[in-house]
């Protein structure tokens, strides 16, 4: 439980830094609230799927199901053609640092 609220903790003002800068000023409390809401949903119908899943395939299912969801995820989200990948994440993308190359890098270190 432990590390599950502190993965929240960390993702959660990242999820509302990035909804308050894709909706329009009128529509932040309105999506922050269905942002909340959908994750107290999850956290609530969560472990019960989990459980039920637990109790009809053993005990590795919850988690090789958990894998086999993400690793979909990532795979749509790293897809070159996918136009909704590219739209939800662009601002993410554009927000980034510029990457370093390794010599920039050994550069700054032994400076």
């Amino acid at each position: 439980m432990i590390p599950a609220s502190i993965g929240s903790g960390v993702l959660q003002p990242s999820i509302n830094s990035l909804i308050t800068k894709r909706v329009n000023r009128d529509e932040i409390g309105g999506m922050l609230g269905i942002s909340s809401s959908l994750l107290s949903g999850a956290n609530a119908i969560a472990p019960l799927i989990g459980g039920l899943i637990f109790q009809a395939f053993g005990a590795p299912a919850p988690f090789l199901l958990g894998g086999a969801i993400l690793a979909a995820c990532s795979s749509w989200l790293r897809s070159p053609s996918s136009p909704a990948a590219k739209k939800l994440l662009s601002p993410v993308w554009s927000a980034a640092p510029p990457a370093i190359s390794p010599h920039q890098n050994a550069l700054r270190t032994s400076a």
